[in-house]
């Protein structure tokens, strides 16, 4: 017997590997082995990085120093501090997002 782990469907059809209603894969029931999603352990994984507000500000800093050195006009200090939280901010971001991308590849490219 399967189960779709999005809907709760059941199917006793063991050849059906995805989901009828949402398309979801399907997971046996009778498997004694432990299933868990990729990209829910991706997700937790990468949680901690924009939680930790006082790691981000030090960051922040430091690249504000960096940028306020290479700029052609010089920012204030709070100007400073916010294009540094956002752009590490932005960082962050791409960088999951890139994860993903690699991820969804990895997943769709699978036979």
């Amino acid at each position: 017997m399967k189960e779709c782990p999005k809907c709760g469907s059941k199917y006793g059809d063991n050849n059906s590997n995805y989901c009828i209603d949402c398309g979801s894969r399907l997971f046996d029931l009778n498997s004694s082995k432990k299933t868990t999603s990729n990209i829910g352990k991706h997700k937790k994984r990468g949680q901690y990085k924009t939680g930790d507000y006082a790691r981000d500000l030090r960051i922040a800093e430091e690249l504000y120093k960096i940028y306020d050195k290479n700029s052609v006009a010089r920012l204030d200090n709070v100007n400073g501090h916010l294009l540094a939280a956002q752009t590490r901010k932005m960082d962050i971001l791409i960088e999951q997002n890139n994860r993903i991308i690699s991820l969804l590849e990895k997943i769709t490219n699978k036979p």
